[in-house]
């Protein structure tokens, strides 16, 4: 594996970890008749109906970024935060 597929692929800490995408994106077509029917009448389909895959591929591909910009863009970025002025 190069050393950018390891990134990717084989890090679940890292800044990226792709196969959290490879079980969210099939998750989220799993209810697709309910899906169809949603959008026909308009009904919307609520986040709790989701697969369950959905909420475990979202909270791995998606966790590498919160320790990454939680304090260096998110926290800074709320007026009136203790560590918006600490230069962080």
């Amino acid at each position: 594996m190069t050393e950018e597929q390891a990134f990717a692929l084989a890090s679940p800490d890292g800044g990226v970890y792709l196969p959290g995408a490879f079980l969210l994106a099939p998750g989220a077509l799993k209810p697709g008749q309910r899906i169809t029917g949603a959008f026909r009448t308009g009904a919307g389909l609520g986040w709790h109906e989701h697969d369950g895959d959905v909420f475990v591929g979202c909270e791995l591909f998606f966790r590498p970024g919160y320790p990454a910009n939680l304090v260096p863009s998110w926290i800074r970025a709320v007026r009136g935060c203790a560590y918006s002025g600490l230069g962080l």
